[in-house]
């Protein structure tokens, strides 16, 4: 029985990161393939480059909410008391990892879109919500004050998760589920942004800073 609960908590989770807020949305304002636009992505980051804040806003809102989703579905399931698999106990709410790990793989890799989609900061947000609250919004506050620092969303979402998983490995070492999921986010994360990556190790990474003073209108998509 516990297996067929963790199948459908893979699925589930899977087919909800799937819901692409930002395909969605850019459709519905200004009648485009947000992927045809800035850098390609879904997310949150490009949706303000090329249709303006309150499409990002709503993008980030829509993104972290599936994840958030995703997991409650594995809470519901499973519970936060931990599960034994092959006579082997795993401690902790094995369902809300799953369902989070799977959510943030079907946001980046959607087969509903061809398994192009987004690098998943906004629905690791999600998840991290659900794992402890306090956790993710002292972690988030922590990210808005990088990105209005240096205005390079890419750095501070790269920070954060390389900092939201050492947190968890120092006090839950030992917990290795815990510390297994941490691991698994921040790789899956650090993998959609090895293009950031590259450009933050040659320098060029500060030509994507962000301008919030030419912030772009609802409906009008960048050249």
């Amino acid at each position: 029985m516990v297996w067929v609960k963790l199948l459908v908590i893979a699925v589930c989770g899977y087919m909800l990161g799937n819901i692409s807020a930002g395909m969605i949305i850019s459709n519905h304002l200004a009648k485009i393939d947000i992927r045809q636009h800035g850098s390609k992505s879904t997310g949150a980051t490009n949706m303000f480059r090329v249709l303006g804040a309150k499409a990002s806003l709503l993008t980030l809102f829509g993104d972290a909410l599936k994840g958030a989703l995703a997991c409650l579905l594995g809470l519901w399931l499973l519970g936060r008391d931990g599960v034994t698999l092959g006579g082997v106990f795993l401690e902790g709410p094995i369902g809300v990892y799953l369902g989070g790990i799977c959510a943030v793989l079907g946001h980046m890799w959607p087969v509903v879109y061809k398994f192009r989609g987004g690098k998943g900061v906004a629905t690791c947000l999600g998840v991290a919500l659900v794992v402890d609250p306090v956790v993710a919004l002292v972690m988030l506050a922590i990210t808005l004050a990088i990105i209005f620092t240096t205005r390079i969303v890419s750095v501070a979402s790269l920070t954060i998760l390389a900092v939201y998983a050492a947190y968890y490995l120092i006090t839950g070492w030992g917990n290795w589920p815990l510390c297994i999921f941490v691991v698994l986010m921040m790789a899956l994360v650090y993998f959609a942004h090895r293009s950031n990556i590259r450009r933050i190790l040659n320098g060029t990474e500060k030509n994507n800073r962000l301008d919030f003073s030419k912030v772009r209108r609802k409906g009008k998509a960048a050249e």
